[in-house]
């Protein structure tokens, strides 16, 4: 990469970054060309030299963070210094942490489904690349012990799926307290259920 090459990437890196923190904060409707170049400092010709339209740089934007989430994501799961149990809670608290930047109803709308192109590609990358590493975590949670061995693959995602999709949900309850006794106590009911005990 030559000297131009670097400057250009330079300022793409900055406009993606500044449009991000923009878009998190106002929505796309609250920002326009001109703050997401002010913040980047660059021109807005700048900016429709590397996209072609506001939405088409949203687009670009959170299709990035989504492929960066999904990377954090494989890293925990293929992390062999970690038990299962220390997955799934560093997977919870990272998710806690992703929820700090979708507050603006705008942005939530068009990641969960408004937007068709972004929708898509989160659908395509959850089946051929998120489930299959879903699998290999419940896989190596039932050769640790900690999955009961005759629960269905079907039935252990359903249950994951059921307690993130909650605990995402109600996020607000935990960011600003990662410590809170509700959830330990959801924590402990996610592996040992009401009994409270391991299954035999």
């Amino acid at each position: 990469m030559n000297g131009y090459e670097k400057v250009k990437e330079r300022k793409k890196t900055a406009i993606l970054r500044a449009a991000f923190e923009l878009f998190c904060e106002r929505g796309v409707s609250g920002v326009k060309i001109n703050d997401i170049a002010e913040k980047a400092g660059v021109s807005p010709v700048t900016i429709y030299n590397h996209f072609k339209s506001k939405e088409a740089l949203f687009r670009d934007v959170f299709i990035r963070y989504i492929e960066e989430r999904y990377i954090e994501f494989r890293d925990i799961i293929r992390d062999e210094t970690m038990g299962f149990r220390e997955k799934i809670e560093r997977l919870i608290f990272e998710e806690f942490r992703t929820q700090e930047h979708f507050k603006n109803r705008e942005i939530m709308e068009k990641l969960m489904g408004s937007d068709k192109e972004i929708w898509k590609f989160w659908e395509t990358l959850y089946k051929e690349k998120s489930l299959p590493l879903i699998m290999e975590l419940v896989r190596s949670g039932q050769e640790s012990g900690e999955i009961h061995p005759e629960l269905s693959m079907e039935s252990v995602i359903f249950y994951i799926n059921m307690f993130y999709d909650q605990t995402v949900k109600h996020a607000q309850l935990f960011i600003d307290d990662p410590e809170s006794p509700l959830l330990r106590d959801l924590v402990r009911l996610f592996f040992y259920g009401l009994m409270g005990q391991r299954p035999s």
